[in-house]
C-alpha cells in the first residue's frame, strides 16, 4: 500500500514540475532582474537620449544574438558624459565605466535572457523584415523593465509570425 502511495505522490510531483515548466515556456515569463554591476537605464539611453538600440548592440543586424556591448562602446560616450554631473549617483556609475576601460577590464553584466537550446533564433532576419527591437523586448512594460521581466514565449512568437506571414511550422524555430 505504501509503495503505491509513494508512486502516486511521485507521479503528481512530476506532473506539477512538468506543468510549471510548460507554463514558463509558453508564457515567456522570467524571474526578476538580476542586480547589475552598473545601474543602466534603457529609458535614459533609448527614450530620453534617443540612442538607437543598434548603436550599442551592433551585432543584432548581422548575427544571431544582439550581444552586450563591450566596455569600449560604453566608454565611447562616457569618457566625458557623466563626468560633470552634479548627481553623485550618476557620477559614480559612469566612473565605473571609465575605471573598467582604463583597467582594460570588461563590465561583468549579468545575463538576463537565455534562448532555450532547442530554439533557433536570430535577430538579423527579424530586423531585416522590419521588426523593431521594442516590438519583442518591451511588451507594454515601462522602460525600467525592458529586457528584464519578460521574454516572449512560443505562443506569442507564433501569433506574431502568423500576423506577419512568417513561418509557423515547428522547424522555423526549432532544431
Amino acid at each position: 500500500m505504501r509503495g503505491n502511495l509513494t508512486k502516486a505522490l511521485l507521479a503528481v510531483a512530476v506532473l506539477v514540475v512538468v506543468g510549471v515548466a510548460g507554463l514558463y515556456l509558453l508564457t515567456g515569463r522570467s524571474s526578476a532582474a538580476a542586480t547589475q554591476p552598473i545601474a543602466f537605464s534603457h529609458k535614459n539611453h533609448n527614450i530620453t537620449r534617443q540612442i538607437a538600440c543598434e548603436y550599442c548592440h551592433t551585432n543584432a543586424q548581422v548575427g544571431y544574438i544582439a550581444q552586450i556591448p563591450p566596455v569600449e562602446t560604453c566608454y565611447g560616450c562616457h569618457r566625458t558624459v557623466g563626468t560633470a554631473s552634479t548627481d553623485p549617483f550618476i557620477k559614480s556609475e559612469t566612473q565605473k565605466i571609465r575605471n573598467a576601460y582604463e583597467q582594460n577590464q570588461p563590465i561583468l553584466w549579468n545575463r538576463l535572457w537565455f534562448v532555450p537550446e532547442h530554439v533557433v533564433f536570430a535577430h538579423q532576419p527579424h530586423i531585416t523584415s522590419g521588426v523593431q527591437c521594442l516590438d519583442c523586448h518591451a511588451q507594454n512594460n515601462p522602460p525600467e523593465l525592458w529586457f528584464q521581466s519578460y521574454r516572449p514565449g512560443m505562443a506569442w512568437c507564433i501569433t506574431c509570425h502568423a500576423g506577419h506571414g512568417a513561418g509557423t511550422d515547428c522547424w522555423t524555430c526549432h532544431k
